[in-house]
Order: structure tokens, then sequence, then C-alpha cells
């Protein structure tokens, strides 16, 4: 089960990929990821492979400082040709006779290109320390971001932080009012369905 990332609320054994950042940059801009594992029953294995869009975005720096992890069997490393960095590592300390909620580790992004890119997991791995290795995640998380041009408006019209339906009403009742290029978003010098179409596009 993928996870939505705007909530706040998580249950389950999961991981989440939490930023401090806008989902909303411009080329050159960089943002800051930890993946983080929690967990209601104990584990003592973590694994699975960070996936990214290569062509939109760039892994600068991991760091893996502060970590759950005791024992790395596979340190996460970056691969930026092919879009992927796994890792997989065990806990022996008293963590993991508990429930977990720490960081797996963090990585540093830049945004390369404009378009949507995203960050998310493949084969995640949650194993429970019971003697049997059983894979118990229940869900993770995914990030998007929505690279545009520097100079170029934000296609979060309403400023919310999210994109969706309400952004495409937002820009609509835009395009019937004086012009303002905060909301020309392909920069003709007017507000028009044209703008509308590439908001679109983007969901």
């Amino acid at each position: 089960m993928i996870i939505n990332t705007s909530g706040t609320s998580r249950t389950g054994n999961i991981f989440l990929l939490q930023s401090g950042s806008s989902s909303f940059l411009t080329v050159g801009e960089s943002a800051d990821i930890t993946l983080v594992a929690q967990t209601n029953i104990p584990v003592n294995v973590v694994g699975g492979s960070l996936t990214f869009t290569p062509d939109i975005i760039s892994i600068e720096s991991i760091d893996r400082s502060n970590s759950v992890v005791d024992i790395w069997s596979e340190e996460p490393l970056i691969s930026a040709p092919t879009g992927i960095v796994q890792f997989s590592g065990g806990i022996i300390s008293e963590d993991a006779a508990e429930k977990l909620n720490g960081k797996i580790f963090s990585t540093k992004l830049k945004m390369q290109r404009v378009g949507m890119g995203t960050v998310t997991l493949k084969n995640p791995e949650l194993l429970a320390n019971n003697g049997e290795g059983t894979n118990v995640v229940s869900g993770y998380s995914l990030i998007k971001f929505y690279v545009r041009a520097v100079g170029t408006p934000s296609p979060d019209i309403n400023n919310d932080g999210a994109l969706s339906i309400a952004d495409v009403n937002s820009l609509y009742l835009k395009a019937f009012r004086a012009y303002n290029p905060a909301y020309d978003l392909n920069l003709d010098g007017k507000v028009s369905a044209a703008d509308i179409r590439i908001l679109i596009s983007l969901f």
C-alpha cells in the first residue's frame, strides 16, 4: 500500500519519506529527504530500493549518521544512472526488541530538469524479530516534485502545498480577472485556457 504523504497519522509497519522542502521547486534547487521506519512490532532487518526519476532528480549525497541501522549488509550508495539506491541492514541493539521509529538514512536531492519527478520505494522489507524473518511491511510513502524553470510561476495556485483540482478551479477564476503574472504559467502575457491545460497536464 502506498501511503499519502500529506497526512500526519500513521499506523502499521511502514516506511515514510519525510521532507521539509516544498514539492514545487525550480531547476537547480535542492531538497532533503529522510527515510524513516515505523513499526508496531520488533524488527531486526530493513531493506529495499529507494528509486527516483533520474532525468528529473539527482541524488547529491547520502547521510547515514544517527541511523537506527547498526550493521549495513548493503550500504545505501548513489547510483545515478539507474535511479536506484539499494539498501539493507540489521538492527542488533535494544531497538530490535522494541517498536521501531527512526531514521534509516537521508539524502540531498537536486532538481535537474523541468518535469514531475518521484521518489519512492521498491521491494520494501521490515523483517520481524521473530526468528522467522517475516516481512511485515504494510505500507510506504512516495514524494512527488514538480520542477519548473527558474522565473516561472508555481503550479500550486492556492498555495496549499499540494496539486489538486482546487488549483485548477482557482486558476480558472484567475483567467477572468485582471492579468497577474503569478498565474501566467506559460509566460505568454495572459492567463488563459492554455495555462489551465498546462496545469491539468501535471496530474
